[in-house]
């Protein structure tokens, strides 16, 4: 997961939460993951907990 910077905005223009463009209304985008953006509401959690322990 990575935070949405000012130069990837100035290359793309804004860039919106795929969540709640689809939902409405359009809100900006500070995190992408996997290609697809999101607010900060909708940001997915970058390992599941419950992964992570049953890794270690």
């Amino acid at each position: 997961m990575k935070r949405i910077t000012k130069d990837m905005v100035k290359g793309g223009g804004w860039r919106y939460c795929c969540v709640c463009r689809r939902l409405g209304p359009r809100v900006k985008a500070h995190w992408t993951h996997e290609g697809r953006d999101y607010c900060d509401e909708h940001k997915p959690s970058a390992a599941p907990a419950s992964l992570t322990k049953a890794a270690a």
